[in-house]
């Protein structure tokens, strides 16, 4: 038998509510009894929060992970040394963010999170505005790639 507890997210640092899911786990193992979270939604650090609650990787099935076979991967950011589709532009500074010119133009600009870790990179068309954006996870994954269209959003 295998007891199976659905949670949405688990969180890094973990909530109230993932503590209780660590601890029914080691509490159904301490019986005997073999348990896993089941995690449905998309939870990139949730390794490390399982870790630190003292639950076994295998005891977490992260659905998201799962479907986008990339197995339980560690936290290895994407820094960004790492991030070469920018090396040709001019990197300036510029309110808060990294900013990149080509030919004179703004052309992208970087979200750093901790340190220089990449977490969103925005590119812009000829009339400043952003057509394409990238969204990195703490993995170092690109959790979302979106073009903006021309005409803009609509409802």
């Amino acid at each position: 038998m295998v007891a199976y507890f659905v949670t949405g997210i688990l969180k890094n640092p973990p909530s109230a509510l993932d503590e209780v899911l660590y601890e029914r786990v080691k509490v159904f193992s301490s019986l005997g009894i073999q348990a896993k979270i089941v995690a449905v939604g998309y939870a990139p650090e949730w390794l490390e929060a399982a870790q630190t609650c003292g639950v076994a990787e295998g005891q977490v099935i992260a659905v998201f992970d799962r479907l986008q076979e990339v197995g339980n991967l560690p936290i290895q950011p994407l820094r960004l040394a790492d991030y070469h589709e920018l090396d040709d532009a001019d990197r300036q500074a510029r309110d808060g963010r990294l900013t990149y010119l080509k030919d004179g133009r703004r052309y992208a600009t970087v979200d750093l999170g901790d340190g220089d870790e990449v977490r969103v990179v925005n590119f812009y068309d000829a009339a400043d505005q952003v057509e394409r954006s990238e969204i990195y996870d703490p993995r170092g994954l690109r959790a979302k790639s979106c073009g903006i269209p021309a005409n803009g959003w609509t409802k």
